[in-house]
């Protein structure tokens, strides 16, 4: 695929998010087999076998970095990454991008307005909400928005809020999982992104949004339309088209 997207002078990004276990191991128990080793050992095998038309962004060091520091890049009841790895993801990515887009003043903590709240978060709804979990910060919108745009699902004009409100990832995010989302802005000179991946996108699209001039996001568990990602990059003229695996909620298998 990253060959495929070569050809047309579009980038292809690979960005790994280590699983929680993997980074947050001081609360583990000593009998909890290595998430981290694992996490470590399969990135080599993957990195090894990638060209040069794969480029990599992985942020294990920098987590293992702000948890040792005392800050979280996760929700405390949840799998998914919060407002602050999110941001390590996003500032990751934009030092690619500026490399191509200089003058492009890219959006920061400070541009946001965060709310803490109480997350209804998928671990603690397994379990009956039975962890009675401190407000996090989740909610999160643009200060100032000096940019226009519209939002289309599965080609349909769409109402979805991207800044969302609740108690959860999912709603927080882009208004949940979407099969085929397009949002265009007036940031016609800004360059035109894909994202796809599963559910850990989400917060990494509504970062992009205030920078790209499009930013599309599939979600394969939910897209029946056929089209595949070079389709996609064409059909937005993607520069830059990023992957985020699984192994963000599954582990790789050494094997």
């Amino acid at each position: 695929i990253a060959d495929e997207l070569a050809l047309d002078g579009r980038k292809f990004i690979f960005v790994s998010i280590p699983r929680k276990d993997a980074v947050m191991t001081g609360f583990l128990p000593d009998s909890y087999t290595s998430s981290d080793e694992i996490y470590k050992h399969s990135m080599e095998v993957l990195i090894s076998h990638f060209n040069e038309n794969v480029i990599v962004i992985d942020v294990y060091d920098l987590f293992v970095e702000a948890y040792e520091n005392g800050e979280n890049c996760y929700f405390t009841t949840d799998h998914h990454v919060n407002f602050a790895g999110g941001m390590i993801i996003y500032n990751e990515l934009t030092k690619i991008i500026s490399e191509d887009y200089p003058e492009i003043q890219f959006t920061t903590e400070d541009d946001y307005n965060v709310q803490s709240v109480v997350v209804n978060g998928s671990f603690n709804r397994l379990i009956g909400q039975s962890v009675k979990a401190d407000p996090e910060e989740l909610l999160i919108s643009l200060k100032k928005i000096d940019f226009t745009y519209t939002r289309k699902e599965e080609g349909k004009s769409s109402n979805k809020s991207i800044w969302g409100t609740g108690s959860s990832y999912a709603s927080a995010y882009m208004d949940n999982d979407n099969p085929e989302t397009i949002v265009t802005t007036s940031n016609t000179d800004y360059p035109n992104i894909l994202i796809t991946g599963s559910s850990f996108t989400n917060i990494l699209e509504v970062l992009c949004i205030p920078d790209c001039h499009t930013m599309a996001s599939v979600d394969y568990r939910y897209n029946e339309s056929g089209k595949n990602l070079k389709t996609y990059a064409d059909q937005i003229d993607a520069h830059y088209v990023i992957y985020i695996p699984s192994q963000s909620s599954n582990a790789h298998s050494i094997n």
